[in-house]
Formats: structure tokens, C-alpha cells, sequence
């Protein structure tokens, strides 16, 4: 077990931009949306494809992995519509709850400093 600790606290942590992402975001350019919108419906996009497609899953877990970072502390705040607002909180919340809670052989939710240390110990990504 590798015993490094490396928390990303800028980011939502690694992301595959999979042929279905880079479609979406070029659609949603092209119709003049805000940054905002493209990159809240985005997020929606990228957990339902973790959640639910085994062949994108495997490549993501292969990017966590090389990136070595061990868990993220994301402000789930910002990134919305209307950033900043009670529905970009519980919107971008929600993402990272379904992503840890439908691959939960990968993650760990981390509620404490010391779920991090577990996280590590069980060789998953907090």
C-alpha cells in the first residue's frame, strides 16, 4: 500500500472527458449557453456516466489512480447556474453523493479527518 496522502482540495478530482462529455459541452457552446449552465449540466452528465457505465468507470478509476491523489475536498457551492445559491449547493452535493454512493468499491464518503486515513488504508479514494 502506498502510504502517500494527497488531498485535492481545488477539484472534483480527475475526470475522463469521454466522447459523450466533449459532444455535450460542444452542443451547449453552440447554443450560447453561460458557462454556468454548460458546466452544471456537465457534472449531471459525468456522475450518471460514473455511476452507470462500467467501460468510462474503469478509465476513471485508471485516471485517480495515476494522479495519486487520495481524496478531494471540493467547495460544492460555486459551480451552478446561480453560483453560489442554495440549489447549486444541494445540486452539486447530490452529484457527489450518487458518484460515492453508487461505486462505493472505489470510494469512501469522508465525514472526518480520520475516513481519509481508512480511505487510504482500504486502497479507495475519499
Amino acid at each position: 500500500m502506498d502510504s502517500r496522502l494527497i488531498i485535492d482540495t481545488l477539484s472534483h478530482g480527475p475526470l475522463v472527458w469521454s466522447d459523450n462529455l466533449v459532444e455535450t459541452s460542444n452542443h451547449m457552446l453552440s447554443l450560447g449557453l453561460s458557462p454556468w449552465k454548460i458546466v452544471q449540466d456537465l457534472i449531471v452528465v459525468a456522475a450518471k456516466t460514473i455511476a452507470s457505465d462500467n467501460d468510462y468507470f474503469a478509465k476513471y478509476v485508471d485516471a485517480w489512480r495515476k494522479s495519486g491523489v487520495t481524496s478531494v475536498s471540493w467547495t460544492v457551492g460555486p459551480i451552478h447556474e446561480k453560483p453560489y445559491s442554495y440549489e447549486g449547493v444541494f445540486h452539486n452535493y447530490s452529484f457527489l453523493a450518487h458518484i460515492v454512493d453508487s461505486r462505493k468499491d472505489f470510494f469512501l464518503k469522508v465525514l472526518k479527518a480520520e475516513d481519509i486515513e481508512k480511505a487510504l488504508k482500504q486502497d479507495k479514494k475519499g
